[in-house]
C-alpha cells in the first residue's frame, strides 16, 4: 500500500519530492514527453487529411514485421530509438542551457533538434533525390567522373551546407567571453563529429568501396552487412555516449535547485 501511494503521489506531484531523486525526475519527464509526442502523431496519422502521409516518408509503406527488426532498416526499430535518443538530447541540452542562463548556446538544442527532424522525416534523402542530386545531373563534367558517385557528391555538399548552417547558428556562443558556454559548444561540436564518422563517411566509404571489389555475392553480402552494422550501431552508440553526458549534468544541476529549495525551507 505505501508503494502504491509513493506511486500515486510521484505522478501527481510534479517535482519527485516523494521520491527526492532527481535522476528519476529527469527519467520521468523524458517518459512522459516521448509518450505524449508519440500521442502527438497518433493523432496526426489518424487524421483523415493525411498530414502525417505528406511529411513523413515512410507513413504510406507495408512491410513484414520482421523486417523492423534489421539495424540498417530504414524506419526501423533501431532507427525509432535512435529519435527517441535525438528528441532526448533535445530536451537536456535545452534545460542545461536554460538553466544555465546560457543566451550563446541556444543554439545546441536547436541543432539537435535539426539533427532529429533530418533523421525522423529521412530530410536529406529527400533533398539529395529532388533537389541537388537532380541539378549535379544536368552539370556534365560531374556526369564524366567515375570514381565518385553523384550520389555521395550531393551527400557530402548537403553537410558541408549543414555545417555552414552549424557554425552561423553557434556563432555566438563561440565568440563568447563565458569559457562554460565555449566548452559546453566544443563539446557538443566533438560529439557532431563523432555522429558523423559512421553516419557519413562510412556510408560512402562502404557504397565506393563495393563498386570496385571483384567478388562473388557473398563475399559482397558479408562486406556490405560488416559496414552497415558498423554505421547504424556506431551512430546509435555515440549518440547514447551525448546522452548519457547530457542526462549527467542535467542530473547534476537538478540536485543542485533540489538541494537550494531544501536550504531556503530550512531558513524559511
Amino acid at each position: 500500500m505505501r508503494i502504491k501511494n509513493n506511486i500515486i503521489s510521484a505522478f501527481l506531484n510534479k517535482n519527485f519530492n516523494t521520491l527526492n531523486d532527481s535522476s528519476t525526475n529527469i527519467i520521468f519527464n523524458l517518459i512522459v514527453s516521448t509518450i505524449f509526442l508519440h500521442f502527438l502523431f497518433w493523432l496526426l496519422a489518424i487524421d483523415s487529411v493525411g498530414v502525417l502521409e505528406k511529411i513523413y516518408v515512410y507513413s504510406s509503406r507495408f512491410v513484414e514485421q520482421r523486417w523492423l527488426f534489421y539495424p540498417f532498416y530504414d524506419g526501423g526499430y533501431l532507427e525509432h530509438f535512435q529519435v527517441i535518443l535525438l528528441f532526448w538530447n533535445f530536451l537536456l541540452t535545452s534545460y542545461i542551457v536554460i538553466k544555465n542562463k546560457w543566451r550563446g548556446s541556444f543554439g545546441i538544442p536547436i541543432i539537435w533538434f535539426l539533427l532529429l527532424i533530418d533523421d525522423f522525416f529521412a530530410l536529406h534523402e529527400n533533398v539529395l533525390q529532388k533537389i541537388i542530386i537532380s541539378k549535379l545531373e544536368t552539370i556534365q563534367f560531374i556526369t564524366k567522373i567515375d570514381f565518385v558517385r553523384i550520389d555521395d557528391i550531393a551527400e557530402i555538399l548537403f553537410w558541408l551546407f549543414f555545417l555552414v548552417v552549424i557554425i552561423l547558428i553557434l556563432l555566438s556562443g563561440l565568440l563568447s567571453k563565458t569559457k562554460n558556454i565555449r566548452t559546453f559548444i566544443y563539446i557538443n561540436i566533438f560529439f557532431y563529429f563523432l555522429i558523423a564518422i559512421p553516419g557519413i563517411f562510412i556510408d560512402v566509404l562502404q557504397v565506393n568501396l563495393m563498386r570496385f571489389i571483384n567478388s562473388n555475392d557473398n563475399f559482397l553480402f558479408l562486406t556490405g552487412l560488416i559496414f552497415n552494422t558498423l554505421e547504424e550501431f556506431g551512430e546509435i552508440f555515440f549518440i547514447s555516449i551525448s546522452f548519457s553526458y547530457f542526462f549527467k549534468n542535467s542530473s547534476y544541476l537538478a540536485k543542485e535547485k533540489r538541494l537550494k529549495e531544501d536550504n531556503l525551507k530550512i531558513y524559511n
